[in-house]
């Protein structure tokens, strides 16, 4: 995603707002110079305006600084509340992608092993929260080479597929390649 603003201007139903980030902090102020939005915590390295969920309402991305690169939190727009709400343990989803002409998303993060160990999940968001439906962990490490590919509900994940490790080198981006293309036809 990569997000740069330092300071950004927009419009929601007719309503102005205004994106400030100083010092790894940002803002959002309201057309009457109201901060509406600082959030707590993390030092952000940039943010950007977009429709997120693809609803038509531009949303607020704020880039969290962070030893895993892709680590976001996401404020959506509530068109009933009038305000931005921010999606709980979205940060948890590294690297987000959506799926296009779907609701759903994926994720990638490097689970060690300098980076030959990684996992992704497949997700959508419901009130706010992101709901896990999909796991794949590829393990790289030699112990259990493969990839290892899961049905979730909640918590529990059901082991649905296994491929060998090598699968990935067939797709253009390595297991970038994989991740999409199976994510987007499953």
């Amino acid at each position: 995603m990569g997000l740069l603003a330092q300071h950004s201007k927009l419009t929601v139903q007719g309503r102005l707002f205004k994106g400030y980030l100083d010092r790894g902090r940002f803002l959002l102020l309201n057309s009457k110079q109201d901060t509406v939005l600082h959030p707590d915590g993390d030092y952000y390295m940039g943010f950007a305006f977009l429709d997120f969920d693809r609803d038509g309402n531009k949303d607020i991305v704020l880039e969290v600084s962070d030893n895993t690169p892709g680590r976001y939190k996401l404020f959506l727009y509530s068109p009933k509340a009038h305000k931005f709400k921010e999606v709980k343990n979205f940060y948890d989803f590294a690297a987000p992608e959506p799926i296009k002409g779907t609701k759903f998303f994926y994720s990638y993060n490097k689970a060690g092993c300098a980076d030959e160990t990684w996992e992704s999940f497949l997700f959508y968001i419901n009130n706010y929260k992101p709901v896990k439906i999909g796991y794949i962990n590829g393990e790289g490490c030699g112990i259990k080479n493969g990839i290892y590919i899961y049905q979730q509900r909640e918590s529990k994940k059901t082991l649905i597929k296994t491929l060998p490790l090598k699968t990935i080198e067939r797709y253009k981006d390595y297991k970038w390649g994989f991740l999409k293309s199976y994510w987007t036809k499953n």
